[in-house]
């Protein structure tokens, strides 16, 4: 692919015009690695990595999956972090690819680690062009990842014991109760 061959994209033009400034402040004058996460979050971390290196030194670029595979550990060493994706719609991808990431900071030595999307719909990213609402009875600011994974498990197969779902999350059955008497409130 040709050197900054993504800034002519209008997507990428918007998500430079829109988080552009903040994100050349948060980074300053430390190193950084940007990273794509997934495919979109790939097309934007890439344009988004090839604006930062025409203005800044010291910046990378690697890719992960929202598990956290797939990143190359070197390229974050010792520096600042910018999660980057297309957009956050239920906050879902956003919460496993930040606990995959800050599970990594203290032995990879990251400095900080922000998020930055083109829309967010949930209000979870640190940089975003736009949000758009869509109504949501729920807040995931108040979930874990332990909850989300009871949530899938209850989503695969309501009837689901607590046994069976303790065994995949490290709760006992009771702490799986309790935790989905709370997810119904």
């Amino acid at each position: 692919m040709p050197k900054n061959s993504l800034l002519k994209f209008k997507s990428i033009q918007k998500l430079i015009e829109g988080v552009g400034r903040d994100v050349k402040r948060y980074f300053g004058k430390e190193r950084g690695c940007v990273v794509g996460l997934g495919d979109d979050g790939v097309f934007y971390g890439l344009g988004l990595y090839q604006w930062l290196s025409q203005q800044k030194k010291g910046i990378t670029f690697t890719t992960m999956d929202d598990n956290g595979k797939g990143l190359e550990e070197e390229k974050v060493k010792g520096r600042k972090v910018l999660m980057v994706d297309n957009d956050i719609v239920t906050g879902k991808s956003y919460k496993r690819a930040m606990e995959a990431i800050k599970a990594r900071k203290e032995k990879l030595k990251i400095k900080a680690i922000k998020f930055a999307v083109l829309c967010d719909r949930t209000g979870l990213a640190d940089f975003s062009v736009e949000g758009y609402s869509a109504y949501a009875p729920w807040s995931l600011e108040k979930l874990d990842g332990t909850d989300l994974k009871i949530i899938r498990a209850l989503s695969k197969d309501g009837r689901k014991s607590f046994v069976e779902i303790a065994k995949k999350t490290g709760l006992s059955p009771v702490g799986v109760k309790n935790r989905v008497e709370r997810l119904i409130k």
